[in-house]
């Protein structure tokens, strides 16, 4: 997939990850950064099914670490996942 997504920070913080995902988002949906705010629901901006295992694969290949597919159910507002894949990537073997 070709986007023009700017490079995620590393090591990833949980500002980071954020904006990050906001910009995927962006990106993928084709929304205004304006109107994409981190604590609604991914779902309010059309994040579907098939947007959120792309997301996902795209954050396993940035961050590599095992990621479940329903992550963007369990986690569904972009803080939310910013959050959780902070105390994943601190977790990781280095």
């Amino acid at each position: 997939m070709s986007t023009n997504l700017p490079e995620p920070s590393n090591p990833p913080t949980r500002a980071g990850i954020e904006a990050w995902l906001r910009d995927v988002v962006v990106e993928l949906t084709g929304l205004p950064a304006v109107s994409v705010d981190v604590r609604a629901k991914l779902a309010r901006f059309g994040v579907d099914s098939a947007t959120a295992l792309i997301i996902t694969d795209m954050l396993i290949d940035w961050l590599g670490v095992d990621l479940d597919p329903t992550l963007l159910y369990e986690n569904d507002t972009i803080e939310a996942l910013a959050n959780y894949l902070e105390r994943r990537v601190k977790e990781r073997p280095q």
